[in-house]
Parts: C-alpha cells; structure tokens; sequence
C-alpha cells in the first residue's frame, strides 16, 4: 500500500507543479510585456448576462 501512496503523492506534486508554472509563464510574460495580469480585474455585473432568450423561452 505505501507504493501507492507514493504515487498518488507524485501525481499531485507533478500536477501543482506543472499548473504553477504554465500559470506562471503566462504572468511573466505579461509581467516582461508590460501587461501587469494583476491589476486587471472584471467586475461582474448583471447586465453582462444576457436574459432575454430565456425570457422568450420560458413566456413562450
């Protein structure tokens, strides 16, 4: 049984690393590019959702 484990443990480390730095690449490089990822933010509104289609779906 502790084979497995140590595996199962390889696998989550392998993968947070490799999420880590896929995500990490793509901030340094809008870091090197002048696009700070940080500072934008999107401020969600309800408005962005688009009701009328189900509106019509729904009253029809």
């Amino acid at each position: 049984m502790k084979n497995h484990d140590d595996r199962e443990y390889h696998y989550y480390l392998f993968s947070g690393i490799t999420l880590a730095s896929f995500f990490g690449v793509i901030f340094l490089a809008g870091w090197l590019a002048g696009a700070y990822w940080s500072t934008y933010s999107i401020e969600f509104s309800w408005s962005m959702l688009n009701t009328d289609p189900l509106k019509d779906i729904f009253t029809n």
